[in-house]
């Protein structure tokens, strides 16, 4: 079922997705774990990264249908600058340095 967005209700939030990558992390040595959270890394930065290339904000939280900034789509509301709005980027800085990449190239 669809659920209205609200402030708190049906957007993506830093600290959920980072807690979802913590636990995820307590299974890295099933194979299917490591697939789904280098998807959520991957996802999570693509959605951080859109937002910071088109208008250089880093968002409270996002729409989970266009990952815009939550308000700029009519719906909920977010602070455009939120310390926990770059919790995306720091999972993928911390997976590149758990799988041992030398270069963590986030952010351009």
């Amino acid at each position: 079922p669809h659920i209205a967005l609200a402030y708190w209700r049906g957007r993506v939030w830093g600290p959920h997705i980072a807690l979802v990558y913590w636990g995820l992390q307590r299974y890295r040595d099933i194979d299917e774990v490591n697939q789904v959270r280098s998807s959520l890394v991957n996802r999570s930065r693509d959605m951080l990264l859109v937002q910071w290339r088109q208008r250089r904000l880093v968002c409270e939280n996002y729409s989970p249908d266009t990952g815009d900034c939550g308000g700029t789509d009519g719906e909920g509301s977010s602070d455009p600058f939120y310390a926990w709005g770059a919790l995306p980027a720091l999972i993928g800085i911390l997976e590149a340095e758990a799988i041992g990449e030398k270069s963590t190239r986030v952010v351009s």
